[in-house]
């Protein structure tokens, strides 16, 4: 089942299989704000196209280890790809710089359209919680091939 194997590629960080998924050239100037640093993002035209050599260059900033880490989580034997479903990850913790990431991954699939949604709440060295935010992945059954169709960064 074309779900299984995009979790699976997720699960296994093979960014090859995760870019089958994929129609390139892809217009979506959220993807260039998820895997670029604000310094490259100021030298960066977020309206250029997102290439399949942009997807080989930055596929593991844009499906980063909080993903992966909460697909392993996952039982995927406990529930039915084929059907209608919702289900959460556990939390996942992180380290990045100065500051701690709480993340779950949601994700629906209402036959059709399949969106991957990450939270994550943001905490300070100290534990003190500072914000949250959902990277969503979206994706949809066209002709019995599950798609990528869109991403957006929610604040």
């Amino acid at each position: 089942m074309e779900i299984a194997g995009l979790l699976n590629a997720l699960k296994n960080k093979n960014c090859n299989a995760i870019k089958t998924f994929f129609n390139f050239p892809v217009r979506n100037e959220y993807i260039w704000y998820k895997v670029l640093s604000e310094k490259e993002l100021e030298d960066k035209n977020v309206l250029k196209l997102f290439t399949e050599k942009d997807f080989d260059t930055y596929c593991n900033k844009l499906f980063g280890s909080e993903i992966k880490d909460a697909v392993n989580t996952l039982n995927l034997n406990t529930f039915s790809l084929s059907e209608n479903f919702h289900v959460r990850s556990d939390s996942i913790i992180s380290q990045h710089d100065m500051y701690m990431y709480k993340s779950v991954l949601s994700i629906y699939f209402d036959g059709i359209n399949m969106e991957l949604d990450v939270l994550s709440s943001i905490y300070d060295k100290n534990g003190e919680y500072l914000s949250e935010h959902i990277d969503k992945y979206s994706f949809r059954m066209l002709n019995d091939s599950l798609r990528f169709v869109n991403f957006e960064m929610i604040d």
